[in-house]
């Protein structure tokens, strides 16, 4: 009988075997196209996505940078806990992240957000805010039902809302997403890469 460990693994395989590359493709030409024009890339989520969001805003920056790749303008909208905790006592826990966002952003930006139910109401609202902005929004997400896989302009399906498999997945297409530009002035990626 296979461990928890090893069914964890194989369905955590099956599950990412399922992503739309083509749709990773759409967002990571969407991410070029904002850097091409000096937009910034906001990332945003709740709890685990807040982390993928950091680690994206991250990579797009200073490990591109370090990489020897043109860094972004990119924040997540979740990392100064001194703004978000004024704007949650402003304008309640289901805005703040919104009222931050707007705060910041400008047409022409992009909006990548995580989220593996997709009903975060504070994801959703700043997704929602976004439109009215004219930012276009990246959105990792459990399942196509969901609110934000419909308010999202280039939705990228994880296939699964189990939280754990489909963090897991998108931190995959998370790390291919900024590895593209990360890797984007070298010949040969590191060895161990295929291609």
């Amino acid at each position: 009988m296979m461990s928890f460990a090893g069914r964890y693994l194989d369905t955590w395989r099956r599950v990412a075997a399922t992503v739309d590359l083509e749709a990773v493709d759409r967002a990571v030409g969407l991410l070029d196209e904002a850097r091409g024009r000096d937009a910034t890339v906001w990332t945003v989520g709740n709890g685990g996505g807040s982390a993928l969001a950091s680690h994206l805003a991250i990579g797009l920056t200073l490990n591109t940078r370090r990489s020897g790749g043109r860094p972004f303008r990119a924040s997540n909208l979740g990392a100064d806990a001194a703004a978000l905790s004024a704007a949650t006592n402003d304008f309640g826990a289901d805005y703040a992240l919104q009222a931050v966002f707007e705060c910041n952003a400008r047409p022409g930006d992009v909006l990548c957000a995580f989220s593996v139910s997709g009903e975060s109401a504070g994801v959703n609202n700043t997704i929602t805010a976004a439109a009215r902005h004219h930012v276009l929004v990246i959105a990792l997400v459990g399942t196509p039902e969901s609110t934000t896989a419909r308010l999202a302009d280039c939705p990228i399906l994880l296939g699964s809302a189990e939280p754990g498999i489909a963090e897991d997945v998108a931190s995959a297409v998370m790390h291919a997403m900024y590895c593209t530009f990360m890797y984007e002035t070298r010949e040969r990626l590191l060895t161990g890469f295929p291609g």
